[in-house]
């Protein structure tokens, strides 16, 4: 599981006003019901966020949710935050519709990579395998020794959760051999078409001496040479 860590007022000031200039993607978790809101946030509106809903159907009435607490995600320049917030009202004459949402007294950062990350230039299948659903296949974006990105059909968003353990098999073209990796759900963003979800894994620690443990040192000793000339370290989660 990912450490989460309290930004202070003024860095959190700062991360609500870019995410508002680069109208972040976010998802919105009502503790009330089991069901995940995708949407853009647009702005502020009498001093609360405003998002604007996805075009999509929940599974009830958006004005149930006026005075409900949502935890609330986004991803900016490859990091996770998340904040609690209180829907304050709903906008409904507007299609799609919008929430109106209290300023967070919190927000934390949720993942901070220890390690870069290599974007692959081609698509490169991957299936994941929770505990309890079947398979799912999607196209692994980014990799590095720390864990890995991948695109999945939006379906995946209702299956896989924060802190889930699944297992990731793939291949690493020109190479062949396929790594079945444990891994936890460290965060999940929904493009914006609204037809896919990015999920971002961590690689899970095995016992030394297990297979899992081996493929991972073999992995990351393959993706060192992807690493060896001098740059700059990514220090997100």
């Amino acid at each position: 599981m990912l450490a989460a860590i309290d930004l202070t007022h003024r860095q959190a000031a700062r991360v609500l006003e870019q995410a508002l200039r680069a109208r972040a993607r976010v998802q919105l978790e009502p503790r009330m019901r089991d069901q995940t809101l995708c949407g853009t946030l647009s702005g502020r509106e009498e001093g609360l966020l405003r998002v604007q809903l996805d075009d999509q159907r929940p599974a009830l009435p958006l004005l149930a949710l006026v005075g409900a607490f949502c935890d609330v995600s986004t991803v900016l320049s490859g990091q996770l935050y998340r904040f609690c917030s209180c829907v304050v009202a709903v906008i409904s004459d507007v299609t799609p519709p919008a929430l109106l949402l209290s300023i967070p007294e919190v927000i934390q950062v949720a993942n901070r990579r220890r390690f870069a990350r290599k974007t692959l230039s081609e698509q490169v299948p991957i299936q994941i395998r929770p505990e309890l659903a079947e398979p799912l296949a999607g196209s692994l974006r980014e990799i590095g020794p720390g864990g890995l990105n991948c695109r999945l059909p939006r379906d995946a968003d209702g299956i896989l959760l924060i802190d889930d353990r699944v297992i990731l098999s793939f291949v690493l073209p020109p190479n062949t051999e396929c790594f079945e990796l444990p891994a936890l759900v460290c965060f999940k963003c929904a493009v914006r078409d609204g037809e896919c979800v990015d999920v971002g894994f961590e690689f899970a620690a095995a016992p030394s001496g297990q297979p899992a443990a081996s493929a991972l040192e073999r992995l990351r000793a393959l993706l060192a040479q992807d690493f060896a000339e001098p740059n700059t370290p990514d220090n997100s989660a």
